[in-house]
C-alpha cells in the first residue's frame, strides 16, 4: 500500500492548521496594537468635536486653547496606563489560573504513576501468594512415604489438624495450644513462607498512604478483597487458628479484624464458639453465621463473668 499521497496529504492539512494558528495568533496581537494606535492617531480631530462639538477644530483654538489641548495628551497618557496596568492585572490573574491548572494536572498525573507503581507491586506480591500456595509441600514420615504439594498439601495438612490435633489433648490444653504444637511439629517448613508473604501482602495494603487520598481511585477495600478472593476454606480455617495463636497473633490477627478476612470461612465444627469470640466481630465481615456465633461467645462469655 502507497502511503505517499495520504502522507503528503496529511502534511498540507498539518500545513493549514499551523497557518490558521499562526494568523490567529497575529490578528489576537495585532488588533490591540492597531486600535491603541488608532485612538493616538485620531485623537487630535475627536477631541475638540468633544470640547466643541458645534464649532470643532476650526473654532475656539486660538491663543491659551492649544496650550490646553496639548495637555490633553496627558489625560490619554493616563488613560493607557491604567488600561496597561489593568492588562497586567488580568495577566497576572491569568496565569496564577494556568499555574492552578498545570499544578492540578501534575498532581494527577502523579497520582497516576504512584497507582500504577502501586499496583504494579500489589500484583506482584499477590503473584508471590499464589507461588507460595503452589510451593507448598510435605512429605509424610509413614512407610506410604507419600508427598503432598500445592493446594493438595494445605489440604493435608488441615485434615491432619482437624482430625488428630485439635482433638489430641496431648498436644495442649486448648485448640490454640494444639494448633501451636501442630505448627512447630508438622506446618512451619510447609506453611511458614506461606503465611509470611500473606503478611506481607496484606501489611503492604494496610501501610501504602496513598489509597487514603480521595481522588477517585479504589479504595483499600478493593484490594483486600482480591487478596481475600484468593484464600480457600482450608487456608482460611488455617488462618483462623494461626491469627490467634503466638505467630499472628501481634501482625496479622490486627488486619484479620480490620478488613474482615473470615468472611467467608464455614461454620465448621472444629471452630468452637469461645475461640470465635476471641477475634472482634469485624473479622467475619457480612458473614451472619459466623457473627451469630460471635454473639452467642460474647453472650457466654458475660453470663460466666
Amino acid at each position: 500500500m502507497d502511503l505517499a499521497p495520504w502522507l503528503g496529504s496529511l502534511e498540507k492539512k498539518l500545513g493549514k492548521v499551523v497557518k490558521i494558528d499562526f494568523l490567529r495568533r497575529l490578528v489576537l496581537v495585532a488588533v490591540p496594537f492597531l486600535l491603541v494606535a488608532a485612538v493616538w492617531g485620531t485623537y487630535p480631530v475627536w477631541l475638540p468635536m468633544l470640547l466643541n462639538p458645534i464649532g470643532g477644530v476650526a473654532e475656539g483654538m486660538g491663543g491659551d486653547a492649544y496650550g490646553t489641548y496639548g495637555d490633553a495628551y496627558g489625560a490619554l497618557n493616563t488613560l493607557f496606563a491604567g488600561m496597561a496596568f489593568a492588562g497586567i492585572v488580568v495577566s497576572i490573574f491569568l496565569q496564577s489560573r494556568e499555574l492552578a491548572e498545570t499544578r492540578n494536572e501534575l498532581q494527577g498525573q502523579k497520582n497516576q504513576l504512584r497507582r500504577q507503581v502501586f499496583e504494579n507491586t500489589f500484583f506482584q506480591t499477590l503473584k508471590m501468594l499464589g507461588d507460595a500456595v503452589d510451593t507448598a509441600y510435605y512429605k509424610t514420615q509413614s512407610s506410604s512415604n507419600s508427598h503432598h504439594q500445592g493446594r493438595e498439601c494445605i489440604n493435608f495438612l488441615c485434615g491432619v489438624l482437624r482430625t488428630y490435633y485439635l482433638n489430641n489433648k496431648d498436644k495442649g490444653s486448648n485448640f490454640v495450644e494444639r494448633y501451636e504444637g501442630f505448627y512447630d511439629e508438622m506446618a512451619h517448613r510447609s506453611m511458614g513462607h506461606y503465611f509470611s508473604t500473606l503478611s506481607s501482602v496484606i501489611g503492604y495494603v494496610d501501610d501504602n498512604k496513598f489509597l487514603d487520598l480521595e481522588d477517585g481511585f479504589p479504595v483499600r477495600g478493593f484490594y483486600m478483597d482480591l487478596i481475600r478472593s484468593r484464600l480457600s476454606s482450608d487456608e482460611l480455617f488455617l488462618l483462623f487458628y494461626h491469627g490467634l495463636s503466638a505467630k499472628g497473633a501481634t501482625k496479622l490477627k490486627p488486619m484479620i479484624e480490620r478488613y474482615g478476612f473470615l468472611s467467608g470461612l464455614q461454620d465448621q465444627d472444629k471452630l468452637v464458639d469461645f475461640w470465635i469470640g476471641k477475634y472482634a466481630e469485624s473479622a467475619y465481615g457480612d458473614n451472619e453465621a459466623m457473627r451469630a456465633h460471635w454473639r452467642r461467645a460474647q453472650s457466654e462469655t458475660a453470663s460466666r463473668v
